[in-house]
């Protein structure tokens, strides 16, 4: 049966998911969207199913964790969870005991949003081998390469403020606009990094996909924000929409399991 604790290191709240007895001593990062509910999902269950050690952490500025949400807290996340990781050491929060975590991260997801961020932060992710991309949003500009969706990013960020004022703390809107909004966002040198697997997966009936622009820009969105030298592929769920419990077909799970 998978289990849950949480910790808190630094400001950084965390949940994580597992199962001893299937331990592979491996951590697998979800980075999830904007908005997203915090909590497991068909994914997570089935990383622990595999042995992952499925980390979620909640971005600075958002839920639990500490600060003001912005961009650059939300990459400030991951680098702060990968050198949690390596430490090896947490503290439950529920029974207040000490706990060991694997101290590699190999299995990387972005969900939504969470590819924006990941496209950010993937230089952090030194460890990480294989990348999932589910509903992947790596640019809400029109006039980005990397932009597939039919989202309006201030009009999606002004929703967000109104909506979501104390979960998501946002407050400076400049950095907002400039790398989220315009997306000013300059490629890093993702040569040498261990990525060997990358797997887009998007719904038919996503609302927010324009489907043909995806199919044409996704090996290019992968080869100059993740990885050069990995395998990518694309996979679409017909009757599958945003949520990522839509894409998690017998199919879907099938082919995310050989890549694990």
């Amino acid at each position: 049966m998978m289990k849950r604790y949480r910790f808190i290191e630094n400001g950084l709240c965390c949940d994580v998911y597992y199962n001893k007895e299937y331990s592979n001593n491996q951590c697998a990062l979800f980075l999830y969207g904007l908005p997203a509910t915090i909590g497991s999902n068909d994914l997570t269950e089935l990383l622990v199913e595999k042995g992952y050690t499925v980390l979620h952490p909640h971005y600075f500025g958002t839920y639990d964790s500490l600060g003001d949400f912005t961009p650059s807290s939300a990459y400030k996340t991951v680098a702060k969870i990968n050198e949690i990781v390596k430490n090896g050491t947490v503290r439950n929060l529920k029974n207040n005991t000490i706990v060991l975590l694997p101290n590699t991260i190999t299995v990387c997801i972005g969900y939504s949003f969470g590819a924006f961020v990941l496209k950010h932060s993937i230089k952090y992710l030194e460890t990480a081998k294989t990348i999932l991309l589910t509903s992947p949003v790596m640019s809400n500009n029109k006039l980005n390469s990397l932009c597939w969706v039919n989202e309006h990013g201030e009009k999606h960020l002004n929703y967000v403020i109104r909506t979501r004022p104390f979960t998501y703390r946002i407050k400076n809107t400049t950095e907002w606009y400039d790398a989220y909004v315009n997306d000013n966002f300059e490629h890093g040198d993702i040569s040498n990094n261990s990525v060997n697997n990358i797997l887009w997966i998007y719904g038919k009936h996503d609302p927010a996909m324009i489907e043909k622009l995806l199919i044409e820009k996704y090996k290019m969105a992968s080869e100059s924000t993740l990885s050069k030298n990995a395998t990518c592929d694309i996979m679409c769920v017909e009757n599958g929409n945003h949520s990522i419990n839509s894409l998690m077909t017998d199919i879907t799970k099938e082919k995310i399991s050989k890549l694990l």
